[in-house]
């Protein structure tokens, strides 16, 4: 199998749940995917690269800034991703829902929700990808998330 540097789809997993539930090792083998290094995840994560179950994936551990801040975390982490990534179609969130002020300052910025899911939500770029910083998202964010 090849080195997973990107997703098939060009569509990045983002968990910002501490506990994650899911299945940790289907996502890593399908897209590349950023994960909360929370003490519920460690041993998930460490027992997966012990077993060198991801060889040749990507698994991005974060800290959060704010434990209790899961949009604030998502804002942080897209600063990352843009950077590395960009331009990709999209991300898949688990762990946070999109409050009234996430969703209009990602739309705003041309990010749609299209789905919500049990844990989270899927956002898309609408048509080539973003026309702006994601620095620039945040600050604005930064004074949004919190209301």
């Amino acid at each position: 199998m090849p080195w997973r540097y990107d997703s098939d789809d060009d569509i990045i997993e983002i968990i910002l749940e501490p506990n994650f539930g899911g299945d940790l090792l289907e996502l890593v083998l399908r897209r590349v995917v950023y994960i909360v290094d929370s003490i519920g995840n460690k041993p998930v994560i460490d027992r997966l690269e012990a077993d060198h179950a991801l060889d040749r994936c990507l698994l991005e551990r974060f800290d959060v800034a704010d434990p209790n801040g899961p949009e604030r975390n998502l804002l942080d982490i897209l600063v990352t991703i843009d950077t590395h990534y960009y331009p990709y179609r999209g991300f898949v969130v688990h762990g946070a829902g999109p409050n009234p002020a996430l969703r209009k300052a990602l739309k705003e910025r041309g990010i749609l929700i299209t789905v919500i899911t049990n844990d989270g939500f899927v956002a898309m770029f609408s048509g080539n990808g973003p026309s702006y910083g994601l620095t620039a998202l945040t600050e604005f964010l930064g004074k949004e998330v919190r209301g």
